[in-house]
Formats: C-alpha cells, sequence, structure tokens
C-alpha cells in the first residue's frame, strides 16, 4: 500500500466548524489578528498531573512561560501576542517534552498539553513536535487551521481506534482536564483517556506512534501499527457504494471529492461532463441520507480507468480505496473520474491509493 494519502473533508464538516462559504467552497485564512494581550491556560498531564513543569509558549509574535502547578494547570500571559502559538512542557527529572498549539481568537485560550496533544502536533506538523517547536515561525504558522487541527484530531482518534474511544472529549487542546493528583482527585474523563493509554502502551511504542504519523503514514497503517501493539486489529465497517461514474472526465486536475450538496454535485457533474456533445445524465442524489465520493487522476488513453475498490467507516474517518487498472504506462495522457454514491459523510475522508495491491 503506498503511504501517500490524500484526503478531503466533506462540506458538512466544515460546517460543523463554521468554514464553508457559499456554493460549497471553503477558504481558511491562516492570517493572525495584531498583537495584543493574551492568556493561555491548560492543564499538563500524562495521566497524572504533571506538577513543576516548565511550559514555555512560542507564538507567531509574542512569548512567555510558566510553571505548572501541583494540579498541573498553568497560565502565561503575555501582553503582545499573536495567534497562532506553539507550545511545549518540560517533564521535570527526565527529557521528555510534550507539545500543544493554540489557535483561533480571543484574548484567552485552553491548551492542555499531553500525550494526545503530542501526537496531534506530530500528525499536524508532520514533523517531531520538538523540532516543529524551536523552528516555529510564520511558516508553521500559516499551516494551524481550524480544519487542519480537527483533521489531525481525527487522524489521532483513528490510530487509536484499538486502544479507546477517543470521542467522549471534543478537543484535545481544549477540553477541559482534570488531572489526577496524589491522594487528591482521581481525574475527569479526559484523564482516565490519559491512563487508558498509558495502560496500553508502552512509552516506546508511544513514540513509534508519534513517528508514523509525523511521516505521513496513512491513518489505517497507523491503526494497524497500534493494533499489532494491542493485539488487536482494528475493524473497519464497510459501506455499501454504488459507481455513477467511470468516464474520462472534463476536469483536468487531479482531484478528490467528498460532495454532500446538490448545488456542489451539479457544479461537479457539469465540469465533469463539459466536454460531451450529449451529456450523460447526472445521477439522482438523497444527500439527506447520502454523499458522493469522487476521484479524479490524469491517466492514459485507451486502457487505464480509476476503480474505487472500497469504502469504509474507521473510528472518525471514512476511507477510500482506489486503484488505476491496469497501472498507467505509456501513452496519451487524459483524466479519467471514479464517482460513487455512498451514505451519508459527516467526517473527514481519506483517499488511499492501492493500485499496487490485489483486489480483494
Amino acid at each position: 500500500m503506498k503511504t501517500l494519502a490524500k484526503t478531503s473533508l466533506p462540506l458538512a464538516f466544515l460546517l460543523s466548524l463554521g468554514l464553508a462559504a457559499c456554493g460549497g467552497s471553503v477558504t481558511v485564512d491562516g492570517g493572525s489578528a495584531p498583537p495584543a494581550p493574551l492568556t493561555l491556560t491548560g492543564t499538563v498531564a500524562t495521566g497524572k498531573a504533571v506538577a513543576a513543569a516548565t511550559v514555555k509558549a512560542v507564538c507567531l509574535a509574542g512569548n512567555g512561560a510558566a510553571v505548572s502547578a501541583a494540579d498541573g494547570t498553568y497560565a502565561i500571559t503575555m501582553p503582545n501576542a499573536a495567534l497562532p502559538c506553539a507550545i511545549e512542557a518540560s517533564i521535570p527529572g527526565s527529557t521528555d517534552k510534550l507539545h500543544a498549539l493554540a489557535y483561533g481568537s480571543g484574548s484567552t485560550l485552553r491548551a492542555n498539553l499531553t500525550p494526545l496533544t503530542e501526537l496531534l502536533v506530530a500528525r499536524l506538523s508532520r514533523s517531531d513536535p520538538a523540532a516543529w517547536f524551536s523552528s516555529f515561525g510564520p511558516a508553521a504558522a500559516a499551516s494551524v487551521t481550524p480544519v487542519a487541527v480537527a483533521y489531525a484530531q481525527a487522524d489521532v482518534a483513528t490510530a487509536l481506534v484499538t486502544v479507546a474511544d477517543l470521542s467522549v472529549v471534543a478537543d484535545f487542546l481544549s477540553s477541559p482536564l482534570q488531572a489526577a493528583v496524589a491522594g487528591g482527585s482521581p481525574g475527569d474523563v479526559h484523564d482516565r483517556l490519559l491512563d487508558t493509554l498509558k495502560q496500553k502502551l508502552s512509552a516506546a511504542q508511544i513514540t513509534q506512534v508519534r513517528q508514523a504519523l509525523a511521516a505521513n503514514a496513512n491513518t489505517l497503517q497507523v491503526a494497524q501499527l497500534v493494533g499489532s501493539f494491542v493485539q488487536a486489529n482494528p475493524v473497519p465497517q464497510q459501506l455499501a457504494f454504488t459507481l455513477v461514474s467511470d468516464l474520462p472526465s472534463g476536469i483536468t486536475t487531479e482531484q478528490n471529492f467528498v460532495i454532500t450538496d446538490a448545488a456542489t454535485w451539479t457544479q461537479v457533474w457539469r465540469a465533469h461532463t463539459a466536454p460531451y456533445a450529449a451529456p450523460p445524465a447526472q445521477p439522482q442524489v438523497d444527500f439527506a441520507k447520502s454523499s458522493v465520493v469522487g476521484v479524479i487522476r490524469r491517466t492514459f488513453f485507451g486502457g487505464t480507468f480509476v476503480q474505487i475498490r472500497k469504502v469504509y467507516r474507521l473510528g472518525q474517518k471514512v476511507f477510500v480505496e482506489y486503484a488505476l487498472t491496469p497501472p498507467a504506462s505509456l501513452g496519451i495522457t487524459s483524466y479519467r473520474s471514479a464517482f460513487a454514491i455512498t451514505e451519508r459523510i459527516d467526517v473527514p475522508v481519506e483517499f488511499i491509493d492501492v493500485t499496487t495491491q490485489p483486489a480483494s
């Protein structure tokens, strides 16, 4: 299986983040407001509170530091700062560090630092979190968007699907976290998830997961890696789908589609069938119950097709496996399509090229 997975976000998922514009298109602004007073708060925890951790924040403008209290909480106040911010906690008595980020708007933001946020930063940055923090600047800041953060969290939650159901924590970064303290509170549900992670995966195994997420392995591969650690294979839920087009396409750029509304489907279908003197009829879709997934790939005229092989749900994502059949070789190039109707999708979708795998 190829390790590079192409991803897409359905319109309904973007609407839940407040990021969808009219007509189904999406614009995400990675810019920042002018520097202003900013306070970052949160909890440093690994299944128990981490006291006396040195917490540092480096923002697009401004920086600050604090030390976590006995219950793991910290607060960094900066008189002039601009979001987003990269955050690092140094665990006392060891060389271990945890990383997180803060983004969005407002004068007070919450950013927990836990093994889950460490994995989230690895996935978001596609790099080692410590290296990302040390070199944080405008280029890294531009990649910190609500969509990117939500997608990274979905990847982490799906990768750990055989360890725990992470859907009970809405946001690894900003959801409330009351960490367990020796002789005190046992911790809340967020903290108990951290306990489960520590109980089921060793520190070395968590490091391997972090490295796989940073290396851009597709999420299914990371979930299979985690499954091998806990001796529990991830079991995808297969989704039925109906192929509605595998024609040469008038869309002449390689793209993935997750279409969840009629207006966008009409727009895409018209572009797809534009070269045809007598365009095929647009398939009817009940978008209250269904979505359309599609793949456009540059192929070679006269024998190469795009085939959607599987659509399945795992954790907090849907996966679409596709292949070029037979694999492209030589000839005149064209763009080929595969569009299919499947059940309603309101979560991130990952497209995986399985051309090198035999059909199953």
